[in-house]
């Protein structure tokens, strides 16, 4: 081998080395952060408990005037993605739950999304003969981040956190579980050409001023005006406008109900449409 082909070997490995130790810095972090948007992991309290349920959540933080979308997006944009993996034994995916959004009308077009700070909360229970010394939680996100202009963004950051030690605690989020649905109700739906029917039976301890569905199945719901409904003794029935170009699976519909109280009380419920 002459010389010049021993420096070519040697800037390829100089190069792959650079490579691994930079995508092992990117794979590792424990927050992402540029001038739009940070996502990193929180814990609500200052010590993990083994055969608990132990408290966390997603926080991302929007710079001014920048936003990012629900589940459904409305009629625009793309969903953030979020989603957990532990080194627990036998763990799925966890998905965190997500907040109700902010509900935007701009000419028309519906938008449902976060801004400022959101947390997405998830809890975790670590078993009691785990025999690691160390929790490992790794997060995969995927959003679009908008202003006047939309960019797609993604990351993985890992939190690891030693089991017997006392870690940094963040209790805001738990301000923001009344917005998160705790219930959850079954509902009928009949589909007409240009509006449907969800019919939900349950007594409800306050009279009922408005109501708001969000869809969680795009593409079949136009959610630019509050539905009308009536409500006769313990059977609520909630017209739904359609859009006029359906493209949605209306076979799943899914979603979370917002009441509004005369004393202007909101509750939130999770929605499951059965046959």
């Amino acid at each position: 081998m002459n010389q010049s082909s021993e420096k070519i070997k040697v800037i390829k490995l100089l190069l792959l080395g650079v490579f691994l130790l930079t995508n092992t810095v990117i794979y590792s972090k424990e927050k992402y952060r540029d001038k739009r948007i940070s996502v990193e992991i929180v814990s609500a309290a200052p010590k993990l408990e083994l055969g608990k349920d132990n408290l966390f959540a997603v926080k991302i933080v929007l710079s001014k005037g920048w936003h990012i979308y629900w589940k459904n997006p409305g009629d625009a944009g793309e969903p953030t993605i979020l989603e957990i993996t532990t080194n627990l034994p036998n763990q799925s995916i966890i998905e965190p739950e997500y907040p109700i959004p902010l509900y935007k009308n701009t000419s028309g077009i519906i938008t449902l999304e976060y801004r400022n700070t959101v947390y997405f909360p998830f809890s975790i229970t670590i078993p009691e003969n785990f025999n690691k010394d160390t929790l490992e939680i790794k997060l995969n996100a995927k959003w679009l981040v908008c202003r006047q202009v939309c960019i797609p963004g993604k990351t993985v950051v890992t939190k690891r956190i030693p089991l017997k030690s006392r870690i940094s605690s963040n209790t805001d989020f738990l301000k923001m579980t009344p917005t998160i649905p705790r219930d959850s109700i079954l509902a009928a739906i009949k589909f007409f050409d240009s509006y449907a029917d969800l019919t939900i039976n349950k007594e409800f301890e306050s009279q009922i001023q408005k109501v708001f569905f969000f869809p969680l199945t795009e593409g079949v719901f136009d959610l630019e005006t509050n539905p009308d409904f009536t409500l006769n003794g313990s059977k609520l029935l909630i017209h739904l406008p359609l859009l006029r170009y359906l493209w949605g699976d209306k076979s799943n519909i899914e979603g979370i109900l917002e009441l509004t109280f005369l004393n202007n009380e909101k509750k939130y419920y999770n929605v499951k449409v059965v046959e």
